[in-house]
């Protein structure tokens, strides 16, 4: 630990709890980490892309409170594992970790003095053994994150420290490599995360990028830690302090200004329930306005408040499956998909909660319960996270035999930029799809799933990208935006597969919702994937902007038929009413037109 090095340096050898120097420890330490945060969410807000600010103001905060080695969920993984965003503050994990075996330590030692030394340096032992144990057994998660778990490794250092009587570092050297590694450890992380996200995969860049990282530890090494460290300890408090407050008002100067503003009110149109999800007024109108949206979209993408019903009751830990429980006493649904699921599921709560007893909800980021990907997930070189969707097929299997739903939602998300497994390129070709292996797969996914759906499956497909910024510098017409930003080769396999598969082996009692007639500009010829005021449809996390759902408006309303639900799609004026024998057949090859 750079803190153990300069106490080296400058104090001699003591083992009673002065000798510990916790004070002195957590004075080296919090000014530049403090430092860092602030800097770091600085340019968070300045240069990386917006959808890396939802994740890492919630990062920055279990920095700012030292519990980075809390494990992260699922959903606080989710930019990243699409690419667009790199936790800043992951690599503090460590620094969480000493930060809160500081805040025992002096309990131990205080025990260890009631020993004679020759006793002493066995109860050390003793605690080191009894950590290893319980890092040796646990799960990979508690091992790696728990400081408990960790215990062993610090006394192990301290032991070594207490035994030995020869000065092991005499190198000026390496002396000086030990006083600049501080800065280091905590600089060099959100430089790599920049390059990594705007130069992937080029080698020179991030060499460069290693070379910034020492010579900017340097610098900050020779101005500002060495001018903390000779202020007294009530300058170095202020300092603390001063930081400390300034990194909350930043994390969370969002939600400030929000406050500070008046924010104009979204009146409700007639017909109506509820408020739009995207906040546009009808004072909005500018290329700024949309940029100012769209920015915010981005984001936040399908986790920002207005996008989220609250109060959804898991049924276990080992799952995410949860339920919603309303006052409807007609019919229990079930939406099971990819991350499409929580993009979606408020605004069906919305419209259905009035008649169905029970929505169920289960999620799994990038993986579809119809297939998993044989081929890699072409997400900038981050491919592993596809890997467990293999396994994750008898789950989605499993939720839908436990829930027994009357209406089951596929909610899933098929790219035109990169492969899904419905959307892979075929084994041979689309007319021999008897012999296609993902198509097969579905087949054999299907056939478990309809015996437990009582009404009715519905399946979504979907296609995004966003594009205010290239609008906005007038390069180019929206036509020629919505062209460039349109390729059918995945997603024309995944409409293929689908429309063969509820053909041939569901019949009426599967549907397609078809986002084509939603999306489609009939003028241009060509997908919109923005509305004429540069408001955008899609994020760029992949998914359907509030404005997007807006667009599709998709609302369940009360019908009289024997089956009870009746749904349209506004948006591209096109209407399925489920439940009245009206199924609808996937639209044909049309998006051929636009290649």
């Amino acid at each position: 630990m750079t803190a153990s090095i300069v106490s080296k340096r400058r104090n001699p050898k003591r083992n009673d709890l002065q000798g510990i120097r916790g004070l002195a420890i957590l004075s080296r330490i919090l000014p530049l980490y403090f430092l860092f945060i602030l800097c770091t969410l600085l340019a968070l807000y300045t240069v990386f892309p917006d959808s890396a600010v939802y994740q890492n103001q919630f990062s920055a905060e279990k920095a700012l409170l030292f519990v980075s080695n809390r494990p992260r969920t699922d959903d606080e993984d989710y930019f990243e594992k699409l690419s667009v965003a790199i936790d800043l503050f992951t690599h503090t994990w460590s620094l969480s970790v000493e930060i809160q075996f500081y805040s025992f330590v002096p309990l131990i030692f205080l025990i260890g003095q009631q020993f004679k030394e020759s006793s002493r340096y066995g109860y050390y032992t003793v605690i080191a053994t009894l950590s290893f144990i319980f890092h040796f057994f646990s799960s990979p998660t508690v091992s790696f994150n728990c400081v408990f778990a960790r215990i062993w490794q610090f006394l192990i250092g301290m032991l070594t420290y207490f035994i030995s009587n020869t000065q092991l570092v005499t190198s000026r050297f390496l002396i000086y490599c030990g006083d600049i590694s501080y800065s280091l450890y905590l600089i060099h992380w959100p430089i790599y995360a920049y390059v990594k996200l705007t130069y992937p995969n080029n080698f020179w860049i991030l060499t460069a990028a290693l070379f910034v990282s020492i010579m900017t530890s340097i610098v900050v090494f020779e101005t500002f830690e060495k001018w903390y460290l000779r202020q007294s300890n009530k300058v170095v408090a202020v300092i603390i302090m001063s930081l400390f407050i300034s990194n909350i008002l930043y994390i969370h100067k969002d939600e400030i200004q929000k406050r500070m503003t008046k924010q104009e009110e979204v009146q409700l149109t007639s017909g109506r329930k509820y408020p739009r999800l995207d906040g546009i007024t009808l004072n909005m109108t500018t290329l700024d306005d949309a940029e100012r949206m769209n920015a915010y979209w981005n984001k936040v993408d399908h986790r920002g408040p207005g996008m989220i019903e609250p109060n959804c009751v898991r049924r276990n830990s080992k799952h995410k499956w949860c339920d919603f429980k309303e006052n409807g006493t007609e019919f229990k649904i079930l939406l099971s998909g990819s991350s499409y699921v929580k993009n979606h599921h408020k605004v069906f709560i919305q419209e259905c909660k009035h008649r169905a007893t029970m929505i169920s909800m289960d999620d799994v980021i990038g993986c579809e319960p119809l297939a998993y990907p044989r081929k890699p997930v072409e997400n900038d070189g981050y491919t592993s996270w596809t890997k467990v969707c293999a396994g994750k097929l008898k789950e989605f299997v499993d939720f839908v035999k436990e829930t027994q739903p009357d209406y089951l939602g596929l909610l899933n998300l098929y790219l035109s930029c990169r492969w899904f497994a419905v959307g892979e390129p075929y084994d041979t070709n689309e007319n021999d799809l008897g012999n296609d292996t993902i198509y097969k797969e579905m087949k054999s996914q299907l056939k478990q799933f309809l015996p437990n759906i009582k009404k009715k499956l519905f399946i979504l497909d979907s296609f995004p990208r966003d594009i205010v910024k290239e609008l906005k510098a007038g390069k180019k017409t929206m036509e020629e935006i919505n062209k460039s930003l349109y390729n059918p080769s995945s997603f024309e396999n995944g409409r293929r597969r689908h429309s063969e598969l509820i053909k041939k082996e569901c019949g009426s009692k599967c549907e397609l919702i078809d986002y084509v007639d939603a999306f489609w500009n009939k003028t241009m010829n060509a997908f919109q994937y923005f509305d004429s005021k540069g408001f955008s449809y899609f994020t760029t996390g992949h998914h359907l902007s509030a404005h997007g759902i807006e667009h599709v408006e998709i609302r369940r309303n009360v019908s009289t038929n024997r089956e009870g639900i009746k749904k349209e799609i506004k948006g591209g004026e096109a209407e399925e009413r489920c439940g009245e024998q009206m199924v609808k057949k996937p639209r044909k090859r049309e998006c051929r037109k636009a290649a």
